[in-house]
């Protein structure tokens, strides 16, 4: 019993149980292309490309987690293995939790665009935000590709890290193997704590991006509402 559970909980289960998610889902997003692509009616033709954009990111995310990264967090520490097709192939884990995290970063400004989108076709596309919209995506996708960047280049050496790892926690030896060696993003409370204040900032910043558009949008449209009812 006990053998079968400890099998459940290794990385050699997880990194089997994902490659069969993604084999399954894949079908699905390329089904799910083909019908943006082509099976959008004439009337949506202006939020297809956007619709696309965030259809392509969540799509890249699941393959990140399935087939191409395979992330296994391995708490209580700042770490984890990448056990995915990119790294058997040879590219770092520092690499890879860098090229996963940045797109999980323009999944969420795709949602933004969506709305931003909407605000625009509905309210805005004859005013100046017709051309101030290119610096706002401009500036979410410098904040998309940035925003890990200080973790990368702050991440403790490796071979130091994991040893003082070990002697803390002896049983994270188990998910160490030389072929996905555990990834300490960080070590340290002070670099903790930097990881803390952009995660926070992140997530202000994005709810700052998408509320005005949907809260102007909300506005408008029950003043374009009221008035219909009173004419």
């Amino acid at each position: 019993m006990n053998s079968s559970y400890n099998d459940l909980l290794s990385s050699q289960f997880h990194t089997r149980a994902l490659y069969l998610i993604g084999t399954v889902t894949l079908p699905i997003h390329l089904f799910g292309a083909y019908c943006i692509l082509f099976q959008t009616p004439d009337t949506m033709k202006r939020v297809k490309w956007v619709m696309l954009n965030q259809h392509f990111w969540c799509c890249l995310l699941d393959l990140w987690g399935s087939f191409l990264g395979q992330p296994y967090e391995c708490p209580p520490i700042w770490g984890g293995v990448t056990a995915g097709i990119l790294n058997t192939l040879g590219v770092p884990s520092g690499i890879l939790v860098y090229l996963m995290v940045t797109s999980l970063q323009f999944g969420i400004i795709a949602t933004a665009f969506l709305f931003e989108n909407r605000f625009f076709l509905l309210f805005a596309d004859q005013s100046w935000w017709k051309y101030g919209r290119y610096g706002y995506y401009l500036l979410n996708n410098l904040v998309a590709i940035v925003y890990f960047l200080p973790t990368l280049w702050n991440a403790p050496e490796q071979e130091k890290a994991r040893e003082l790892m070990f002697e803390t926690y002896p049983h994270l030896r188990d998910y160490d193997h030389p072929a996905h060696p555990i990834y300490v993003v960080a070590n340290d409370e002070d670099k903790m704590d930097g990881i803390r204040y952009r995660m926070l900032a992140s997530i202000v910043f994005y709810l700052l991006d998408i509320f005005p558009s949907l809260l102007y949008t909300k506005r408008h449209a029950l003043s374009v509402c009221l008035s219909s009812a009173y004419h």
